[in-house]
């Protein structure tokens, strides 16, 4: 029996997949305030909704991708929490449909934030 010891196959198999996963759930954490305004009492102005596929929303991410509708009703179940998006999108902004649509309007917010603290993303409040 041939020994692996000197092997890059551990590496591979457990740090490569962190390097990617942390990285994707760090890009995909961002989304949820990033480039909004951080100093308002309504949520709907610093917190985004992002459509995302089943795998990286339910799986990696428990339904955090309503991350408005977590933050309007906290005790509200991971689960219910795409129901609860379609009882009230009518009185939310509209919500980014992907993750590399929320990555295009967040990137270049958090750009100009970096030269004026007080920029942000204006949202478009239902009346």
């Amino acid at each position: 029996m041939e020994n692996d010891i000197g092997s890059f196959l551990p590496c591979m198999f457990v740090f490569t997949p962190l390097i990617y996963g942390a990285t994707l759930f760090q890009f995909t954490a961002m989304l949820q305030h990033g480039g909004l305004k951080a100093d308002s009492w309504d949520h709907r102005e610093s917190t985004r909704t992002v459509y995302l596929n089943p795998i990286l929303g339910w799986c990696m991410y428990m339904n955090m991708q309503y991350h408005i509708e977590h933050h309007l009703f906290p005790q509200v179940p991971f689960y219910n929490l795409p129901k609860l998006h379609e009882i009230i999108k009518d009185q939310c902004p509209p919500p980014n449909t992907s993750f590399f649509d929320g990555l295009r309007e967040m990137i270049p917010a958090i750009i100009k934030q970096s030269s004026d603290a007080k920029y942000h993303l204006p949202r478009e409040l239902p009346a």
